[in-house]
């Protein structure tokens, strides 16, 4: 399955915040008006075992983008957590293998990353095709939700969850202990879903981030953090810090009430806060 906690990860530093937007404005040439990328960029920064390949692509881009010049193949290394750790390693491992000069070899660097993008690529079709007939929010989480705002009570922990480009939303008891089992519930639905062909699939999730919805007065209300599902920031008041908490609260919201109106769309969704 890949790991999709972030449980013991290290809190992000000013440094960390900066290298995000260099890798995503610089490298990617993405804005914020893609809202999943970004985030799914966010939840590869967050993890400890990925965060240096963040830095690693911000530092290096110029050299990169000569090796990976296609959109294309650069909007691939979000299909999947693992991918930008192997195409690290293709460019990188390549490098000490063949020597670090020379347009020759990096010609055969770049080639070898775009066929792996190209064959992830493959994958991802496939995947997409399957993912299309799934909901944003589990099934018997829509009926939960749909119940909450009919009777105008309810408290959920909710959780989202990105396979590839599809946004899934799993919800919890808001006091639930293990909160971490909204991850386990998505893989679950999926494997239902897929059905024989659930073995054949890279099943990697990005964990998004969560908070909590409440039903009150006829509305969802979103709101609220979750220190398993959100970022932790370590220099709070510095600008790339400040800026990412920002983007990041913008767009985790506006991900969670698409997923609620889309799913429900007699609802009334409000942020607080």
């Amino acid at each position: 399955m890949g790991r999709t906690e972030n449980l013991i990860d290290p809190p992000l530093v000013e440094a960390d915040a900066e290298a995000l937007y260099l890798f995503y404005e610089e490298f990617l040439r993405k804005d914020q008006g893609d809202t999943l990328s970004f985030l799914k960029s966010m939840s590869l920064l967050r993890r400890g075992d990925l965060r240096e390949y963040v830095h690693n692509f911000a530092m290096m881009r110029r050299r990169i983008e000569v090796m990976v010049k296609e959109p294309r193949h650069k909007d691939l290394l979000l299909s999947y957590p693992s991918t930008i750790k192997r195409v690290h390693q293709l460019l990188w491992e390549g490098q000490e293998a063949y020597g670090d000069d020379g347009q020759t070899v990096m010609s055969i660097l770049g080639s070898q990353a775009t066929d792996y993008l190209d064959q992830t690529e493959m994958f991802r079709v496939d995947l997409d095709s399957l993912l299309s007939d799934c909901p944003a929010i589990i099934p018997e989480d829509r009926t939960a939700l749909e119940q909450a705002a009919a009777s105008g009570q309810g408290a959920f922990l909710y959780l989202l969850v990105a396979l590839a480009d599809h946004v899934f939303v799993s919800l919890l008891p808001f006091d639930a202990p293990h909160p971490s089992e909204a991850v386990m519930r998505t893989r679950t639905y999926v494997q239902q879903a897929f059905g024989a062909k659930f073995e054949d699939q890279i099943i990697e999730f990005f964990l998004i981030g969560g908070g909590y919805i409440r039903a009150t007065d006829g509305n969802l209300v979103v709101c609220g953090v979750h220190p398993v599902f959100d970022p932790v920031l370590a220099d709070f008041g510095q600008p790339h810090s400040d800026r990412l908490l920002s983007d990041f609260i913008r767009g985790k919201c506006r991900l969670i009430t698409n997923a609620i109106r889309e799913e429900l769309p007699d609802a009334k969704v409000v942020v607080q806060g």
